[in-house]
């Protein structure tokens, strides 16, 4: 469930930060499992005409605060972590 999405500039390159809580569990995908909780994620984007393009599989994911419910008190917890990441994770990009 995404809990805050936005578009944003860096280095003259575009990309889409999203905040979103995880249930956790299988990957169907990759085989792989992954914790309970609230993540961030940073993706390369553009944007055209109104529509925003990604390449799937271009960004990568941080878990900022792991749960084992989600509640209010965590989500903001998770929101204010985030502004620590998103920088260090948009440096990770080529």
């Amino acid at each position: 469930m995404n809990i805050k999405k936005e578009i944003i500039e860096r280095n003259n390159k575009t990309y889409q930060v999203s905040i979103f809580y995880d249930k956790g569990g299988l990957s169907y995908f990759g085989g792989s499992s992954s914790k309970r909780g609230y993540y961030l994620s940073v993706v390369p984007c553009r944007v055209e005409n109104g529509m925003v393009s990604i390449t799937l599989f271009s960004g990568f994911k941080k878990l900022l605060v792991e749960v084992e419910r989600q509640s209010k008190r965590k989500k903001e917890e998770a929101l204010k972590a985030a502004v620590d990441f998103v920088d260090p994770l948009i440096n990770q990009l080529p």
